[in-house]
């Protein structure tokens, strides 16, 4: 984290005309435990193998094979 960075977290970032709600309908959420409970299905390696191409099912063959070398 740098000091500029801090400093834009200090500045309020809300627009009066909200795209999200005006044209495609959608309501934003705030990031609470209640909102963001989704994101426990997501697991560290899977997530940055499929940033880095990997397919699901070699991200599950990755994991079993990770399993079976313990």
């Amino acid at each position: 984290v740098t000091s500029t960075l801090l400093d834009l977290l200090a500045e309020p970032n809300i627009v009066k005309d909200n795209a999200l709600i005006t044209k495609f309908g959608i309501d934003p959420k705030p990031f609470t435990p209640e909102n963001l409970s989704y994101m426990r299905q997501f697991k560290r390696t899977a997530t940055l193998g499929k940033f880095f191409g990997r397919t699901v099912e070699e991200e599950q063959t990755r994991g079993e094979a990770m399993k079976s070398a313990r």
